[in-house]
């Protein structure tokens, strides 16, 4: 990640294509979910895979402006990017490390508490029936012991949501195993419990959980319906021109005979430096997409480049990204994270 930021930094003059954050989207979205818990003190925000496509550093950056204390990344890697900012407590979801750090490093199985460095301050994950990381629950007496035996300090219990975005049963089931499991435990000193991810905090008695872990929802999405009305999207990509031309009816752009072909003369068009290469993903002859000013992409996108009707200097390729979730059937974290971290990020 650092490397990819000098590398924007240093050759900046020669990008001209950009991904914008918006401060004022951010704010209005990390206020919501500070009044939905009650506390500033409860948000802990959501920076793994490099904040979730939007730029660590700068979101970091933003959110401890803001007052934001508590954040959790993905690696050691991404910990080590934003420590000198300040932050109270960094947890690290997916990474051991080697020698004792400040961060909270998470325990998801019982391998992990042997491969900690002594001292560490470990957040215990339970498996409440997602059964993807965590200890089972009737693993935790055994847990607990292996980190008292261990020398480790237990910051944390908590455990993760695997339907919160759907109308179900099944988050009252796993809080329930959560909250009987968390009773049992016995600990010379208080430890954080949580639970809720962003769609977590719409389903659940916040005021009994130390903090919610919200990725998603600071970025302006929900999957539920009803609730993404009160958030904005945080990040627009906007594509610069290449060149312009003018082609005739029958004539097609870029690759393939049949791609796209012009429906008449003087058919104005412009190629941008944007591509699947930067995360844009491939636009083929069979999906059409209109960017927010509806301009439509013609043909199909290349590794670098991206053909667009008109002749506008700059395009704003998406600034909400449900639109392009929808077209390539997946989901708008897709769409987020896949864009290239050699991309400037520039607050507006």
């Amino acid at each position: 990640m650092e490397f990819a930021y000098r590398i924007c930094s240093d050759t900046r003059e020669k990008i001209v294509s950009k991904i914008t954050i918006n401060k004022q989207n951010l704010y209005h979205n990390l206020e919501f979910f500070v009044k939905k818990l009650g506390s500033i003190d409860k948000l802990c925000v959501g920076l793994k895979d490099n904040a979730y496509g939007h730029g660590i550093e700068l979101i970091a950056k933003l959110c401890y402006d803001f007052g934001i204390s508590k954040l959790f990344v993905r690696n050691l890697h991404e910990a080590k990017a934003i420590d000198h900012i300040g932050f109270d407590m960094i947890h690290i979801l997916s990474d051991i490390p080697q020698a004792m750090t400040p961060y909270h490093i998470t325990i998801n199985s019982l391998d992990d508490i042997d491969k900690a460095p002594r001292g560490t301050k470990v957040q215990l994950k339970l498996d409440t029936g997602m059964h993807r990381n965590g200890i089972a629950t009737k693993d935790l007496l055994k847990a607990i012991e292996k980190i008292v035996t261990n020398n480790l300090v237990l910051a944390g219990v908590f455990s993760h949501f695997c339907c919160a975005d759907e109308d179900s049963n099944n988050t009252k089931i796993q809080e329930k195993l959560y909250l009987d499991t968390v009773s049992t435990i016995k600990y010379k000193t208080e430890f954080h419990k949580h639970i809720s991810n962003t769609n977590g905090v719409y389903r659940v008695d916040n005021s009994i959980y130390d903090h919610a872990r919200v990725g998603i929802g600071i970025y302006g999405y929900s999957d539920i319906v009803q609730h993404q009305k009160q958030l904005k999207p945080v990040m627009s990509l906007e594509a610069s021109k290449n060149s312009t031309r003018v082609i005739n009816k029958g004539e097609s752009v870029g690759y393939g005979s049949c791609s796209f072909i012009s429906p008449a003369d003087n058919f104005v068009v412009s190629n941008y430096d944007i591509g699947y290469a930067d995360g844009f993903f491939r636009i083929n002859d069979r999906q059409i997409y209109h960017t927010p000013d509806d301009k439509r992409v013609l043909g199909r996108v290349s590794m670098d480049n991206i053909t667009i009707q008109g002749d506008s200097d700059t395009v704003v390729l998406f600034d909400d990204a449900r639109e392009l979730a929808k077209l390539h059937d997946t989901i708008t974290y897709d769409i987020l994270v896949k864009l290239s971290p050699y991309l400037p990020r520039v607050v507006i």
